[in-house]
């Protein structure tokens, strides 16, 4: 059976695909491309990351294996002889085990990517559940019936070709260590496709909150379907930072080479400009609301925007088409 003819979401789908042919983002790969990043694994920081090692061979990975119960079956895939032959063998189980062998995996690289991000902490028995949830659906009501809800819901904004512009904007609370993030994606009517803010911890200076927001925006940007974005920031000193490379050995430089990385693998086209404040409200409304939000860690408005941005919206809009 081939990736494209399973049955597993789109999304997930290019996820196998990219996995299958070692074209993910992880940290060695981006450092064989040349590149000067910790090269270490995110999760357990012990060893390289390369896909082996993230899916397979790191502690966090293997109890999630475990909690899945697959761990015989994540033992029988160490002996193959690269990632193609992997998948080959995934997608050859029934189905169930499947779904849950490829979803697990999909849910592994979410998590990993969430946890570069500086998200909370996250623990087996929680992906463990999400997965099986979502296995267990799609079992029973049909992959095809609840993935076109999902899709409503969550990821299915393809925009194809069109310039896309994604405001983002980070806030920290009187307490330094935390804070909010927030950004809202336009089409080039300047009407939403989509807005996301959440909170954030451990966050050490204005900067990095601006920059892990970017991260982000690009993030759900890629899950999203869209190949061209334009990211808007009023920080002047993160678009320096990600337009050179005259930052890249400050603190936040591995923060900035992992957005480049990310965009340059990920994306057919990717601007980062400034924009002033007053020009910004929208992402800043976004993220001083999701500092607040300290018992929801991510909160999602798919295919438009939250009620109590409305008019900033409008204002956008109105300045735009005069």
């Amino acid at each position: 059976m081939t990736i494209w003819k399973s049955e597993c979401p789109g999304k997930v789908k290019q996820f196998l695909w990219r996995l299958a042919h070692n074209s993910l983002p992880h940290r060695w790969r981006i450092e064989r491309r040349g590149m000067e990043i910790d090269t270490l694994c995110p999760m357990c920081g012990r060893l390289n990351e390369d896909g082996a090692h993230l899916f397979l061979k790191c502690k966090f990975a293997k109890s999630l294996w475990r909690e899945m119960q697959l761990n015989e079956e994540r033992e029988r895939l160490l002996a193959c002889d690269g990632p193609k032959e992997m998948i080959y063998n995934i997608l050859k189980l029934p189905e169930e085990k499947k779904l849950k062998c490829v979803m697990m995996l999909w849910a592994w690289w979410d998590v990993r990517n969430k946890e570069i991000a500086g998200e909370p902490s996250w623990n087996p028995s929680y992906v463990a559940r999400r997965v099986n949830v979502l296995v267990e659906d799609w079992l029973r009501h049909g992959l095809n019936a609840q993935l076109g809800s999902q899709d409503k819901t969550e990821c299915s904004v393809h925009l194809g070709q069109e310039v896309l512009q994604i405001n983002v904007d980070g806030s920290m609370r009187e307490n330094p260590s935390r804070g909010g993030w927030g950004f809202i994606i336009k089409d080039a009517k300047g009407q939403p496709v989509g807005a996301v803010a959440g909170h954030m911890q451990h966050i050490s200076d204005p900067l990095q909150a601006e920059a892990t927001t970017c991260l982000q925006g690009l993030y759900a940007a890629e899950s999203w379907g869209m190949m061209r974005v334009q990211v808007q920031t009023d920080s002047l000193n993160l678009v320096q930072a990600l337009n050179t490379r005259d930052l890249d050995l400050a603190a936040n430089g591995v923060l900035f080479k992992e957005i480049r990385c990310f965009a340059s693998l990920n994306f057919n086209q990717v601007v980062f400009s400034f924009c002033p404040r007053a020009c910004n409200k929208v992402a800043d409304a976004l993220a001083s609301f999701g500092a607040e939000s300290d018992l929801i860690a991510t909160v999602m408005w798919p295919d438009q925007a939250p009620e109590f941005v409305h008019g900033l919206v409008a204002s956008d809009c109105a300045e735009l088409f005069g």
